[in-house]
């Protein structure tokens, strides 16, 4: 009499655990599958920017990485900017 209460004592916690798993495994499965389904992947474009300067008695032109932040070229020489702002520097 106590070995058929034990195992079915057993057999009942097997089955009442199998059952709460699988239905948290399945909720949180579900959870996943919402949050890839509202994921969206934009790619962005570097701004790079022209920057104008007088030197010595001459326009010159570098390039300017407003994403980075870091310089993309050297100071060259070039034709006198239209309608831009233009540093000043010795």
């Amino acid at each position: 009499m106590k070995k058929q209460l034990i195992k079915l004592l057993c057999i009942a916690f097997m089955v009442i655990t199998v059952n709460f798993t699988n239905t948290a495994l399945t909720t949180c499965a579900k959870t996943n599958a919402t949050a890839d389904e509202n994921l969206i992947i934009e790619t962005k474009q570097e701004v790079r920017v022209w920057r104008y300067r007088k030197y010595k008695g001459k326009y010159q032109k570098r390039l300017w990485s407003e994403s980075y932040g870091v310089w993309l070229s050297e100071w060259e020489d070039c034709i006198k900017p239209k309608n831009k702002k233009i540093m000043m520097m010795n």
